[in-house]
């Protein structure tokens, strides 16, 4: 271990002020973000009555699950990056669940 006498420069200080963002761009960003949020807000209440219960909201977030985890440690952690050693069936099964997004 090497012990150092001195401690070295600090660095440059980050930008206290970014850049505004145009209202264009904000915009763009809250229908994108908001709109989706909004359709499964209406969505969900009127779809109750008429077939969506339950059992499919928990399919729903099992399979959102699943695939966000395929995705995720799949595509993103194993087949990209190699992090992590994966026998047959694991890749068979991470391949399978990114699939499904």
């Amino acid at each position: 271990m090497t012990v150092v006498a001195e401690r070295p420069a600090p660095g440059p200080k980050p930008d206290a002020d970014p850049e505004r963002r145009s209202k264009g761009e904000l915009v763009t960003f809250a229908v994108v973000v908001g709109l989706p949020l909004i359709a499964l807000a209406c969505a969900v209440p009127f779809a109750w009555g008429w077939g969506l219960g339950w059992s499919d909201i928990v399919i729903g977030v099992i399979f959102y699950t699943i695939s966000g985890l395929g995705v995720t440690v799949g595509y993103h952690r194993y087949f990209t990056h190699g992090s992590f050693k994966a026998n047959r069936g694991l890749k068979i099964a991470l391949g399978i669940a990114g699939s499904l997004s």
